[in-house]
């Protein structure tokens, strides 16, 4: 389990997609998933919105935890920053680690069916917008991601 910020190298390179989370006060804690083709950055976030699909639930009372819908594929080492590691509070962080392996399944849940939607799209732009996609970032990264 590989906990991260994103590197202003990112942040510079992509400062026009307004999707994408930073906050200048301090950085996003990312989390750092492998699928069997490449690497994705899935943020930490606080007060999600409970009707929230796609995320993973890391304290109910805060309704904090990962939000895969705000999640990037890492191309490059670069955009991870290696002077600065975050640190989660020992609750969070053994609840992940206990249950990495169904994150990363419910991450790869979440890609096929990004996947499907972008392909139902391309077959016929007049799609209405899938609310559960309408914010994500991935969709920023469709080259990249084969689409």
């Amino acid at each position: 389990m590989e906990l991260r910020y994103l590197s202003e190298e990112f942040f510079k390179k992509y400062k026009d997609y307004p999707e994408l989370m930073k906050k200048d006060s301090r950085p996003y804690v990312i989390l750092i998933v492998k699928t069997e083709t490449m690497k994705f950055a899935i943020p930490f976030r606080t007060s999600m919105n409970r009707a929230k699909k796609y995320c993973y639930i890391t304290d109910k009372k805060k309704n904090s935890g990962l939000d895969f819908e705000k999640s990037i594929p890492v191309l490059s080492d670069k955009w991870l920053n290696d002077t600065d590691y975050p640190i989660i509070n020992s609750y969070e962080f053994n609840y992940i680690k206990f249950d990495e392996a169904k994150i990363i399944y419910q991450f790869s849940i979440f890609l096929k069916a990004f996947r499907k939607y972008i392909g139902r799209r391309k077959e016929n732009p007049k799609l209405p917008e899938n609310k559960d996609f309408q914010f994500c970032t991935l969709k920023y990264f469709l080259k990249e991601l084969g689409l």
